[in-house]
């Protein structure tokens, strides 16, 4: 599941690269604190995605550009702690993505003493990039933001309770969208993302609600119509496979699982149309002994919506092409690929 997270702290400073636009500064140099409130999306139809809840095993990572530069990266369980040092007058780029129930995921890679988590690149995806990154052991603090100007990082080694500083410059960690090179389309228990570009505070305490959209979407599939022998299912694209599963059963329902897309940033900046393509294949080895090639079908997913496929066979043997049609909902939330196996 360790691998699963590389999408999460990648997600960002690719995009930093591309999409953010020049920045406008001042000479107005007066501090200010920003207080982060992450607003969550919330689905509206007969079968919703529902909203994202507020909960300790939840994980934010959120990364601040000044001027197309890092100014600040940090960790949070706590939304309530995501209070920023910004400058009156300049104007910032703010990234940010959730993943839900992120410390279960990282097992032993979050260490709930130190409440830190573990230092090293290699092992998961929230490690700052360092001069330490390769001590496994060590952990570094989360709810606090590390800033670019702070060349000292306070970690913990394994399970002491007092912490070191780092010694020179600690490079903050970029979040990126992008290619991750252990595992695309992290299946987890839910993924959101947003930006707020060119914000300007203005006020020594402000408050900036932060709005999230689910960048992601569940797939399942139910099969009926098996007569005899077993049946196999396999859901897939170029990149990954969703569902490769073989039953014996008449009917069979798949478990319902979440899946973060790939292009995370378009998939948030597209929101309300983005949808991606994938492959259905079906083969039927009968209870004769012969295997029964039942093709392959492009189907379409929708971004915040329950994607499930139904696969209906014919008892004839003779058998040909899978005809597929598609019955949306008029709201998102649910869509269905109907396909058909006619001899």
């Amino acid at each position: 599941m360790r691998k699963i997270l590389l999408v999460f702290t990648f997600a960002v400073a690719f995009i930093a690269c591309e999409k953010i636009e020049s920045i406008k500064t001042s000479d107005e140099c007066k501090d200010c604190i920003v207080s982060i409130v992450p607003e969550c999306e919330i689905s509206t139809s007969e079968t919703p995605m529902t909203k994202a809840t507020t909960s300790s095993n939840n994980l934010y990572a959120v990364q601040v550009y000044k001027d197309r530069e890092e100014f600040a990266f940090g960790v949070f369980d706590a939304p309530s702690k995501m209070k920023l040092y910004l400058r009156q007058g300049s104007a910032y780029s703010i990234l940010m993505c959730l993943v839900m129930d992120a410390k279960t995921m990282l097992g032993s890679d979050y260490n709930a003493i130190n409440g830190g988590i573990r230092s090293s690149l290699k092992y998961n995806p929230f490690s700052i990039i360092d001069s330490w990154a390769d001590k496994s052991d060590c952990y570094y603090k989360i709810n606090c933001f590390f800033y670019d100007d702070n060349n000292r990082i306070e970690y913990y080694y394994k399970n002491e309770l007092s912490p070191k500083t780092t010694t020179g410059k600690s490079e903050l960690y970029r979040i990126k969208q992008g290619t991750f090179s252990l595992l695309e389309y992290p299946t987890c228990s839910d993924w959101f993302y947003g930006e707020v570009n060119e914000y300007t505070p203005t006020g020594e305490y402000t408050t900036m609600e932060f709005p999230l959209k689910r960048t992601g979407f569940k797939l399942k599939y139910e099969l009926s119509g098996v007569t005899d022998g077993k049946v196999t299912v396999k859901v897939y694209n170029s990149k990954r496979t969703f569902i490769e599963n073989t039953t014996s059963s008449k009917s069979y329902e798949s478990d319902t699982q979440f899946i973060a897309f790939y292009d995370t940033y378009s998939a948030w900046k597209y929101a309300d149309n983005y949808t991606e393509n994938l492959t259905v294949a079906v083969t039927w080895v009968r209870g004769t002994g012969i295997t029964q090639d039942l093709g392959t079908k492009t189907i379409q997913v929708k971004r915040n919506c329950l994607n499930n496929i139904k696969i209906k066979l014919g008892s004839d043997d003779q058998g040909s092409a899978i005809r597929f049609t598609t019955e949306e909902e008029n709201s998102i939330g649910s869509a269905e690929s109907n396909i058909t196996v006619k001899p």
